[in-house]
């Protein structure tokens, strides 16, 4: 493994962060067909205002409805196995539950929505299982990613996938489900 170390100035970090923000905002535009609108300027800190806002929805969602007690981290695991999810809706399981971006989609927009609201990694946590969640997910994905590396650089071939797949995901994980990557590391394991 290599690393390259190089001191960034003040200036240089700016220009990169303004120029992230522009390009997350030109890339979110381009996803759902809109036109850019004069709004430009506002709009291009919406990706920092949606983690902060799940994160208001879920406690207000708990607070109303209470906890999922894991429910609603189900939805990736049932994608494991193919035709899993189609399986439980054919038998008459509401898989709406199953993860917390539609829970709290239907919860602020009602049935019939146009765009879901999307969900976080704290916000996920939350709804499964409160405050002590949210601790408990946090402390065991540290613990997953040390014992990863650790045995990756020990030589295990599994390890070295288990932990790409982990690092693979960590820059999208913020804003999606905890399990969300366990179809991959699953069927990349085997």
């Amino acid at each position: 493994v290599f690393y390259y170390k190089r001191k960034i100035r003040l200036i240089e970090l700016l220009g990169m962060l303004v120029l992230a923000f522009m390009g997350m905002y030109f890339i979110q535009q381009f996803r759902q067909g809109v036109e850019v609108s004069s709004y430009f300027g506002i709009q291009i800190i919406s990706d920092f205002m949606r983690p902060y806002r799940m994160n208001l929805v879920a406690i207000d969602y708990v607070d109303s409805n209470n906890y999922s007690f894991g429910v609603s981290l189900f939805g990736p695991i049932t994608g494991i196995i193919p035709g899993f999810s189609r399986l439980l809706q054919l038998i008459g399981v509401d898989i709406s539950f199953f993860d917390s971006a539609s829970v709290f989609t239907t919860y602020e927009q009602g049935k019939i929505h146009t765009s879901g609201l999307g969900t976080s990694l704290q916000a996920d946590a939350y709804l499964a299982f409160g405050v002590i969640g949210v601790i408990f997910t946090f402390y065991f994905i540290g613990k997953f990613a040390k014992v990863s590396f650790d045995r990756m650089r020990q030589g295990s071939y599994y390890y070295f996938i288990i932990y790409a797949i982990f690092i693979g995901h960590s820059v999208y994980w913020v804003r999606s489900l905890v399990f969300i990557f366990s179809n991959m590391l699953v069927w990349g394991v085997l």
